[in-house]
């Protein structure tokens, strides 16, 4: 892959930050976060929370940046590399209502130019609750298959298909509250 220009990264492989010519400062910083896979078993992960500040330049959209995207898979790449067995998921919020705005932008940071990691999505289905996210893994993860499937169960478990009833799992439920 050709080499791309990049702002300059602070911070370390865990959390990192940039600031852009806009003067925005982007930071990045991972998380514990647990999947559940078939049998109910917990999945770690690391949960993906992107920052910038100000939220928003001249009190509405944000100017295109060419400099973002490749500073970010720069970031993802190297966390990646660093630890080649991780998964990274990343929940587009929707306090504000831009969690398909927020979707789309990632997607677009991400799709397809980088050969070193593979990206799910959310499907139709959760978009329809206005539920969108993504997980990354690294092409070379053994486990890439194991957690993608992790990944998808765990949305099924939180929406359900809508013709299915929703079955309460005791296992779940705590009765005594």
């Amino acid at each position: 892959m050709k080499a791309q220009r990049t702002y300059s990264i602070s911070g370390d492989i865990d959390s990192s930050m940039f600031c852009t010519n806009s003067f925005v400062l982007y930071s990045l910083h991972y998380t514990d976060f647990m999947l559940m896979d078939y049998d109910q078993n917990e999945v770690p992960v690391k949960m993906l929370k992107i920052s910038r500040q100000p939220p928003k330049l001249n009190g509405g959209r944000n100017p295109k940046d060419r400099l973002v995207s490749p500073t970010i898979q720069c970031i993802l790449i190297q966390f990646l590399a660093k630890h080649p067995d991780a998964s990274i998921v990343y929940i587009c919020d929707n306090n504000d209502g831009l969690a398909q705005a927020r979707h789309r932008l990632f997607n677009n940071w991400f799709m397809p130019r980088n050969q070193d990691f593979v990206k799910y999505d959310t499907t139709e289905h959760h978009h329809k609750h206005r539920f969108y996210a993504s997980m990354i893994t690294g092409v070379k993860n053994p486990q890439g298959k194991y957690v993608m499937d992790a990944f998808y169960k765990t949305l099924d478990w939180y929406f359900p298909d809508d013709e299915q009833p929703l079955i309460c799992d005791s296992q779940f439920y705590d009765y005594n509250n």
